[in-house]
């Protein structure tokens, strides 16, 4: 059997653009909701919202929305692509967070020094995961990278994988009582049972 190379879908190309789009919107949220509701002509009196904060939510919402299903697909269990996806809402709500990068130039005049500290972390978290997040996204799209949502280490506890020693499937003639202890509970059940 020969082994075909896989077709490129013509869609990634596009959609990667569109995803740009909405990286460089969630880069300056707050100037582009100002934006686009100029471009509307939509008043301020009769908008529908009027907090450019609903942009950070909802960007941050549907890149952990994405990063759920696209773990789902390379075959995480439920829990597992629900944790990553939650781990990347929180990286997107930094990512997306609307930060003035004017203040990051005029920092150094603040005479107190938490305040420029805090500026600076500020804004060097919003920079460093908006980059993040977009390198994800070229590696999904532009390498071909199917599992690149997959792969990323999981912050929970619950989910993380021993690389050593993984779960151990339990075949059908073992029961609970024969299998070995798992944790301080188990242990001590089963020292009450003997």
């Amino acid at each position: 059997m020969s082994d075909t190379p896989r077709n490129r879908d013509l869609w990634r190309v596009p959609t990667l653009a569109l995803w740009i789009v909405f990286f460089l919107i969630g880069l300056a949220p707050e100037q582009a909701y100002l934006w686009l509701r100029d471009l509307a002509g939509v008043l301020p009196q009769r908008a529908l919202v009027n907090s450019y904060h609903l942009v950070t939510l909802a960007l941050a919402g549907y890149v952990g929305l994405f990063c759920h299903y696209r773990c789902l697909g390379a075959g995480l269990s439920p829990r597992e692509a629900q944790d990553r996806g939650l781990q990347l809402t929180v990286v997107g709500l930094v990512a997306f967070l609307a930060v003035d990068f004017r203040l990051l130039l005029v920092a150094h005049t603040d005479p107190i020094f938490q305040y420029r500290l805090a500026t600076y972390f500020i804004g060097v978290s919003k920079l460093v995961a908006w980059w993040s997040l977009l390198a994800l996204f070229i590696r999904y799209y532009t390498f071909g990278d199917d599992h690149v949502f997959a792969g990323i280490p999981s912050l929970f506890p619950s989910t993380r994988r021993n690389k050593d020693t993984g779960p151990r499937p339990a075949s059908s003639d073992e029961t609970p009582s024969s299998l070995p202890p798992q944790g301080p509970e188990d242990d001590a059940a089963g020292h009450e049972r003997e």
